[in-house]
């Protein structure tokens, strides 16, 4: 690919980039910053790319990395907590409604995103936002298959009680021990990857359980509203700056 097809196949994929550098950095990060440094790098480093290779999926990896680097360089990242931790099974949602109408809010979306810890809202961002298979997401983190199942369970959750403004209910007004169980298997009874056994299980759970089905409604909300990319407009100054670092690296 010479430079003039590359530089028309990465204008192709700005809005794209632009979308992911917004939804992968908190308010408080400029993301029109991170999102001229990987198409800088990716300028400066385009003889690596691979003829026949997909562009987006190269372009992301240095999207990713990138904000790996500047969530890990910054103190206020929310800590990244173990895959057992019960408060994650605890969420109740008061309106899943609600919960969707907030999702449809870019910025109300990108601040309750910006409080998940960093792995998990990429996974959540590339999965459900990007529509990536899970063994792709597995492989732009460096990470397992499952250890991305896990991650957009818990995301998925976390999510959604964040946009609800519900954290959990107090130790003794948790849910019981059956809804932990069915909340375990949530992002796998959506995704349609649960044996047939435990999914009759989840679904008797869910015809019973007064508190449960609202969580599944507000994470059903929740992958839609990733899946939805308004138009993304590139500033006009921004594409300036961005054609001038190319010609300076050209």
């Amino acid at each position: 690919m010479d430079d003039e097809d590359f530089r028309a196949a990465l204008s192709q994929e700005t809005p794209r980039l632009l979308r992911l550098a917004t939804r992968l950095t908190p308010p408080e990060v400029d993301q029109e910053d991170l999102f001229q440094d990987v198409l800088e790098r990716a300028w400066k480093s385009r003889s690596g790319f691979r003829q026949g290779s997909k562009l987006s999926t190269w372009l992301h990896s240095i999207m990713v990395n990138r904000a790996t680097d500047l969530a890990r360089r910054s103190t206020a990242a929310p800590a990244q907590v173990p895959d057992t931790d019960p408060d994650v099974y605890a969420i109740d949602i008061r309106d899943p409604a609600l919960v969707a109408e907030r999702a449809a809010d870019s910025a109300a979306l990108r601040a309750a995103l910006s409080r998940l810890p960093p792995e998990d809202r990429t996974v959540l961002v590339l999965g459900d936002g990007e529509d990536m298979k899970a063994d792709e997401v597995a492989v732009l983190m460096g990470i397992s298959t499952e250890a991305v199942y896990k991650r957009l369970q818990r995301g998925r959750l976390r999510l959604a009680g964040e946009l609800d403004r519900a954290t959990g209910l107090p130790l003794e007004e948790r849910p019981p021990e059956t809804c932990r169980q069915a909340r375990l298997h949530v992002s796998a009874y959506l995704d349609d990857r649960l044996d047939s056994t435990i999914k009759v299980e989840v679904d008797e759970h869910l015809r019973e359980c007064s508190r449960c089905p609202p969580l599944v409604q507000a994470v059903v909300g929740l992958k839609e509203a990733l899946g939805v990319h308004p138009e993304t407009e590139i500033p006009p100054g921004l594409s300036s700056a961005v054609d001038e670092r190319a010609r300076r690296y050209g």
